[in-house]
């Protein structure tokens, strides 16, 4: 009984971790997100080539 107990224990340590991840990687797609949306690069200056702005707006995602 104790090694199931010790293995449940791990696995919700493990998924405690994959979800603070999960949470890190939320935060850096809203980060780019919002600077995509408003044009900027990754230092927050103003995107002024249109080229270079189109490329960053490019994207496979379907949000």
């Amino acid at each position: 009984m104790r090694l199931l107990e010790n293995h449940r224990e791990e696995v919700e340590s493990r998924i405690r971790e994959l979800v603070d991840d999960l949470d890190a990687v939320d935060r850096k797609i809203a980060h780019y997100r919002r600077l995509i949306d408003e044009g900027l690069d990754c230092t927050e200056r103003a995107i002024t080539d249109p080229d270079e702005l189109a490329q960053q707006r490019r994207t496979d995602d379907h949000r």
